[in-house]
């Protein structure tokens, strides 16, 4: 009767023994549980507020972003500008070369007109040098023409003496034509004489022309 008893409380005691063992074990799972999802709890609030940051920082890339885009829009535009100024300037700089090669074409039309005015002064200097050269030599001219003349004059009055001092009885000498002096080639209007070998001019200072000789 004790044996059977005793089997059975073994039995019993190795039952309650196993569920204590189980309910310890649950425990123990239940604290492991507990701690999981206290970790899981920190690993959400974690992961929220990596996402909070993640979202923060994508808004932070949108703004730079768009910060970005209009940056390279400004610099597209800056671009476009710093374009149609080097079309302008390389216009300019064909306008400068231009005005550059016009300028010195004039340099030098200025330094031929230069060149030619010299030259026409010193034809101007060498006409005057003739012209005063003809002054003087008409000058001279017109000093013989004067002194011929006076001498002429002083022939037909020593002559007309000669003349009225003959003898009565003398033939009747008429008087002869008055003697041009030698070269004359005109007799001026003043009653001087002209040794102009050429006829323009002949006479221009006194009062032209009267008789060819």
């Amino acid at each position: 009767m004790d044996s059977p008893r005793r089997l059975n409380n073994s039995i019993f005691v190795s039952h309650q023994n196993h569920i204590v063992a189980l309910l310890l074990e649950n425990n123990k799972f239940k604290q492991e549980i507990q701690r999981a999802e206290e970790l899981l709890i920190d690993v959400e609030s974690e992961l929220n507020e990596q996402q909070e940051l993640v979202q923060i920082q994508v808004i932070a890339l949108k703004e730079k972003d768009e910060t970005i885009k209009s940056l390279n829009a400004k610099i597209d535009e800056k671009q476009t500008n710093l374009d149609q100024l080097a079309v302008k300037l390389s216009i300019k700089e064909d306008q400068y070369e231009a005005l550059k090669r016009r300028l010195q074409s004039n340099e030098e039309y200025k330094a031929q007109l230069i060149k030619k005015d010299h030259l026409i002064k010193a034809e101007h200097e060498k006409n005057a040098s003739l012209e005063k050269r003809l002054k003087d030599e008409k000058e001279r001219n017109d000093s013989l023409e004067k002194r011929l003349q006076e001498l002429e004059a002083r022939l037909i009055k020593q002559q007309q003496t000669t003349i009225s001092k003959l003898p009565e009885i003398a033939p009747k000498i008429e008087p002869k034509r008055p003697i041009h002096p030698l070269g004359a080639t005109a007799i001026c209007n003043d009653g001087t004489y002209s040794f102009s070998q050429n006829r323009r001019g002949t006479c221009s200072w006194h009062g032209g022309v009267a008789q060819w000789l």
